[in-house]
């Protein structure tokens, strides 16, 4: 929310926390992206995230490497 704040759209805020994090710790072929063939932990929530960043605070449901928490 800080980053939408100051400046980035949300689509660059979340790219923030993953894209860039997973292309810096030179793991893009593993992680970083919903991508076929790569690990992921989604965040199901309600409300459109690319239009409104406080919408992550609504999660409704947690995947960790494709298993429901």
């Amino acid at each position: 929310e800080l980053m939408v704040r100051y400046g980035l759209t949300p689509v660059q805020a979340i790219q923030t926390a993953t894209q860039n994090p997973a292309k810096v710790f030179d793991l893009a072929d593993t992680t970083g992206e919903l991508k076929a063939g790569l690990q992921a932990d989604i965040l199901v929530v309600e409300g459109d995230v690319t239009a409104d960043i406080e919408a992550l605070r609504n999660v409704q449901r947690v995947y960790l490497s494709g298993a429901e928490m």
